[in-house]
């Protein structure tokens, strides 16, 4: 029976989020993520992956004790000081005992107009509109 050790995790690698510094950064292997936090604002870090696309992203506890990540934006497009920015927002609404993860969550699953007008049409239209009438 083969025992089931963790490896240990080094510890996190800080820089100072800069663009000078964000385009330095190596690209890691194929298969694998770099991840890279902010010397000035908790939580806020940035991930590499292998097709070289950065991410920023907040990872803190929320009051739970659940790690959540909040994803912000995407590198060159957002700056690090639009990161810095959001990221404060987030952990203000973590620190309010709120979860952003969530109400993303919720926010996607809310009705689109479109998912709308399919039930509309499947409900209300096509039953009580004469077939000339829907063609049009």
């Amino acid at each position: 029976m083969t025992e089931h050790t963790k490896t240990p995790k080094s510890p996190p690698v800080v820089i100072n989020f800069t663009k000078g510094n964000l385009n330095e950064l190596p690209i890691p292997p194929q298969g694998q993520r770099a991840t890279y936090h902010d010397a000035k604002i908790p939580g806020l870090q940035i991930r590499i992956s292998s097709t070289g696309v950065k991410t920023f992203s907040v990872r803190r506890r929320t009051a739970g004790g659940i790690i959540e990540r909040v994803t912000l934006g995407t590198y060159p497009v957002m700056t690090p000081e639009q990161a810095r920015i959001k990221a404060t927002e987030v952990n203000a609404l973590i620190a309010k005992g709120e979860s952003p993860a969530e109400k993303k969550r919720t926010d996607r699953a809310e009705m689109t107009f479109a998912k709308f007008w399919e039930e509309y049409q499947a409900k209300y239209s096509l039953i009580r509109k004469k077939p000339r009438t829907i063609e049009e």
